[in-house]
C-alpha cells in the first residue's frame, strides 16, 4: 500500500511491497515496453545518463526530462516536468526510484523533488495511481503459461492487504448476489474469514490453496488446481492463499443480511464485516 509523506513541502516519497525481485522490477523502470504496461499511452526513453525521458501521460499531458542515473537493479533517477507548464516545466524537478531487496520481494521507493507548493498533492494522486498499475504488473511475470486474458481489468488491491486483489464482475441486488475475480500473488494468503451465504468458487488460473481450522491450528486443506470448482452453503470459516505462481478465482457469493463475508482476527474475533453495498460502490468506481 502506498505511503505519503505527509510532512514534505515540496517533496514527495511512496513506498510499495512488489512480490517480485528488485532485477525484475528494474526491467519496468527502464525497457519501454514493459514501462508502458502501467504508465502512460506513449514514450520516448534512452535510460542511460544525460539520455532523454519523454512520457505522455495520459494522452494530452507531456512529462519530460532527462536521466541523471540508471543503476540496475537497484536505482533510476531522471528529471520531470510537464511541457507548456509554468509550476513545473520540463527538467525542473527530480524522479527517484530506490530498489531495496526484501526476500524474494522489492520495496520500492519513489522519491519526487523539487516540487512547488502544492504540486505535490496533484503529483501524488498521480504516481500512487501508477504505482497501483506496477505492483500488478510486475507480479504479472509470475504468472503461469496457461492464463486468462485481463487485458480488460485493471485489478485493484484489497486495502491493508499485501498480494490480495479484486476485479467485481458485478453485483445482483435482486439476488444479493456478488461476483468477482479474487487474484492472489504467488503465496500470499488472505486473512480468516467466512462466507455468510452460499458461494460457488471456479479457479480460473493458478494453484489456490485453501487453509482450514483443526483443534485450534490452521492446516491446508486442498490444493485446487486451475479449472477446480468447489461450492459451500456458508458460514465456513477458512483462509486461502495462492500457490507458487499466484491464483485468480471467480467467486459467485450470495449475500445475507446484505452481508457477503465476515472477516476474523487472529484471535477468532469479528474483525470487520463486507456488504453487498461494498462492492457495489466498488463496481461504480471501476
Amino acid at each position: 500500500m502506498s505511503q505519503q509523506d505527509a510532512t514534505a513541502h515540496n517533496s514527495l516519497v511512496l513506498t510499495e511491497r512488489i512480490a517480485a525481485p528488485p532485477a525484475v522490477v528494474f526491467e519496468f523502470l527502464v525497457n519501454p515496453e514493459k514501462m508502458l504496461r502501467w504508465i502512460g499511452t506513449d514514450l520516448d526513453v534512452e535510460p542511460r545518463p544525460g539520455g532523454k525521458f519523454w512520457l505522455n501521460a495520459t494522452g494530452t499531458d507531456i512529462a519530460s526530462g532527462r536521466y541523471l542515473e540508471v543503476d540496475p537493479p537497484r536505482r533510476v533517477v531522471f528529471t520531470w516536468g510537464w511541457e507548456g507548464s509554468e509550476a513545473v516545466p520540463p527538467g525542473s524537478s527530480t524522479v527517484t526510484f530506490t530498489l531495496s531487496p526484501d526476500d524474494d520481494q522489492t520495496i520500492l521507493e519513489l522519491r519526487h523533488d523539487g516540487l512547488p507548493a502544492g504540486a505535490d498533492d496533484d503529483h501524488g494522486k498521480g504516481w500512487t495511481y501508477f504505482l497501483s498499475r506496477l505492483v500488478v504488473a510486475a507480479l504479472d511475470t509470475g504468472r503461469p503459461a496457461n492464463r486468462i486474458d485481463d487485458t480488460a481489468i485493471t485489478w485493484r488491491q484489497f486495502p491493508g492487504y499485501e498480494g490480495l486483489y479484486f476485479w467485481v464482475l458485478g453485483v445482483n441486488e435482486q439476488r444479493q448476489q456478488v461476483d468477482l475475480y479474487f487474484r492472489l500473488a504467488p503465496e500470499a494468503r488472505c486473512p480468516a474469514h467466512r462466507h455468510v451465504g452460499p458461494t460457488d468458487t471456479l479457479v480460473v488460473e493458478g494453484v489456490q490453496r485453501t487453509w482450514e481450522l483443526s483443534d485450534g491450528e490452521w492446516q491446508v486443506g486442498q490444493e485446487r488446481q486451475s479449472g477446480t470448482f468447489a461450492a459451500n452453503e456458508g458460514d465456513h470459516l477458512h483462509s486461502e492463499q495462492g500457490g507458487p505462481e499466484g491464483a485468480i478465482v471467480h467467486l459467485s457469493m450470495t449475500a445475507v443480511d446484505g452481508v457477503i463475508w465476515e472477516t476474523l482476527d487472529d484471535d477468532s474475533n469479528l474483525d470487520s464485516v463486507t456488504t453487498l453495498d461494498d462492492f457495489q460502490r466498488a463496481l461504480s468506481r471501476q
